[in-house]
């Protein structure tokens, strides 16, 4: 029987954003897309929005040792879930980082600066940090435009907590942890998280294939690019159950 196929959404999105993967990506497999605790049909479960709470949220409802394909904040649950030995077949993880934060551990976050900046955005003009959020995601008003539809629905505070657990939640001691097989996808041209985060997760999961680039993908490159993605997609899938 095919390995089930989970798929995990961003940050202030929800399961939507993907369509439907089956058509859309050419899969043979069941395929699932789950909202995450704080978002979409999950809103309006109580308690922390941390990376510990969303992961244990989301474990019990998982299918039987599936494959996850996490997007950003997605890729960050279904990490810390394989760290934690969910009993998962594999992850495929599209632009994805460790942590959000800079520092000397690891060079390819955002600076403090840059932090501060987009949390005094969203304490003061909440629908204009949406907007440069959503635009920095694709890189295509057009496409922002269908993101933004999305993200209106989650409230200016659920969005700050969101936020604000994201900026100090770290997936680094959990890396040496992650025990499946591991595939990296990322939009060559990604402004949320760079192709380097990309590259540092290939190198430091022991699991991991090689860093795959989209060029010229955006932080979402399903969306901007989707003919390349969804190749990538099913050669990174194809990839893990070699693997198996």
């Amino acid at each position: 029987m095919p390995v089930p196929l989970v798929f995990l959404h961003g940050l202030l999105l929800d399961s939507r954003v993907w369509g439907d993967p089956s058509r859309a990506f050419g899969l043979k497999a069941p395929v699932s897309c789950l909202d995450l605790k704080g978002h979409g049909a999950r809103a309006d479960v109580r308690g922390a929005l941390d990376l510990d709470a969303v992961a244990a949220d989301l474990g019990p409802r998982l299918p039987n040792a599936p494959i996850l394909v996490g997007w950003s904040f997605g890729a960050s649950v279904a990490m810390r879930l394989a760290a934690d030995g969910a009993g998962l077949a594999g992850l495929v993880l599209v632009g994805a980082t460790p942590q959000l934060a800079r520092d000397r551990a690891f060079r390819h976050g955002q600076s403090t600066g840059a932090q501060r900046l987009r949390d005094r955005v969203m304490r003061e003009d909440y629908a204009a940090a949406l907007r440069t959020f959503a635009e920095q995601t694709t890189g295509e008003a057009e496409m922002a435009e269908g993101l933004l539809a999305l993200m209106r629905n989650v409230p200016q505070s659920r969005a700050e907590a969101l936020f604000a657990a994201a900026a100090t939640d770290t997936l680094l001691p959990d890396l040496a942890r992650i025990d499946c097989p591991v595939e990296v996808i990322h939009g060559g041209e990604d402004r949320v998280c760079p192709p380097a985060a990309g590259q540092f997760l290939a190198e430091a999961i022991s699991g991991a294939g090689p860093l795959r680039v989209i060029e010229g993908g955006s932080h979402a490159p399903f969306l901007t690019h989707r003919a390349a993605f969804a190749e990538a997609l099913r050669a990174a899938i194809a990839a893990i159950r070699a693997r198996d």
